[in-house]
């Protein structure tokens, strides 16, 4: 009866053992890989810091914990700076990733000033396998974008919002992006006197997804071969109208947009008014359109009607027309 007892026991320790001892390996095996990777991201002019960086989540979990995060470009001068942040993986399930950032963070694009993102909530999961990146979702509560901290202006916020990028029609081989996007309670009424709004949609870019992975300089890269894709269903609504866009769109070396979209509206005389208000350059263009569309039974409230542009051209219901539209880069 000792000897089975003892032989029990002595099973149990080495289960226990072996357990710790593989879950130590695992761990010392990813602090490896992204030390690496960070080394490769540092050679590519990209520098990234995770301040006192830990794997944790013994015995059952792994995954990096940081205490701080950051990340510089060293060509452009982005930088962004946020608080700590905390990812597991379970043993039986590797390939799929949770995470928990912590506000609030600084931002500084393209070496301009200095702005502040902060949030209540904001995780996200990612899911890979064997042959490579699948799905990254990113959910966000009470976020708040304040300008640069010499005034600290709010620029906009939102209630919830979602973020969810997979490679071309969830087929892991496709080198195109699919990303979708939903947020509920947009305000940007500190910049323009316009109505809370929702956004939705899904947009896929086509090619961009190797040089994403890969750590590249997706912006050299679309001055150089152009960017294309197409927009699906892409909505804003509001209490003060909305509007809903498809189509594809190309922009070439130069930036500038073609384009041939599908657009309906709802109460266009409302969203035509809140698109000036927040877009100063285009509200002749929209008066002129508010107009049009106005002579159009019903006021062309929910009906579709295309919208072209060449090489940032808008020609609207062939009739309009507007050269003002700025290249993306």
């Amino acid at each position: 009866m000792k000897f089975r007892a003892a032989l029990f026991l002595g099973l149990i320790v080495l289960i226990f053992g072996g357990g710790a001892a593989a879950w130590f390996a695992a761990a010392g095996w990813l602090d490896r890989q992204i030390e690496a990777r960070i080394e490769r991201l540092a050679a590519a002019g990209h520098s990234v810091e995770c301040l006192n960086r830990r794997i944790a989540g013994f015995p059952f979990r792994l995954g990096p914990f940081c205490d701080l995060v950051s990340y510089s470009n060293e060509r452009d001068g982005a930088q962004i700076e946020a608080g700590a942040l905390r990812t597991a993986a379970q043993i039986y399930n590797p390939g799929f990733v949770v995470g928990e950032l912590d506000g609030p963070a600084l931002i500084t694009p393209l070496g301009r000033s200095t702005m502040q993102l902060d949030w209540a909530s904001l995780r996200a999961n990612l899911r890979a396998g064997l042959d490579g990146f699948r799905r990254l979702s990113v959910a966000g509560r009470e976020i708040v974008l304040n300008g640069p901290r010499a005034n600290g202006r709010r620029l906009f916020a939102l209630g919830d919002g979602e973020l969810h990028l997979r490679p071309g029609a969830g087929d892991e081989r496709s080198p195109d992006l699919d990303v979708a996007v939903a947020t509920i309670g947009t305000d940007v009424s500190q910049l323009a006197p316009v109505a809370v709004f929702d956004l939705n949609g899904d947009v896929t870019f086509n090619a961009v997804l190797p040089q994403l992975l890969g750590g590249g300089d997706v912006l050299a890269w679309a001055r150089a071969n152009g960017l294309s894709g197409v927009a699906r269903n892409l909505t804003v609504t509001s209490d003060a109208g909305g509007f809903e866009l498809s189509g594809p769109f190309q922009f070439d070396r130069d930036g500038l947009l073609s384009a041939d979209f599908q657009v309906k509206l709802t109460d266009p005389p409302a969203i035509l008014r809140s698109v000036g208000t927040l877009f100063p350059p285009v509200r002749e263009f929209t008066e002129a359109l508010r107009q049009v569309i106005s002579l159009v039974p019903g006021g062309g409230s929910g009906q579709g009607f295309p919208v072209t542009v060449r090489r940032g051209e808008i020609s609207i219901l062939g009739i309009l027309r507007w050269s003002r539209l700025p290249p993306l880069y």
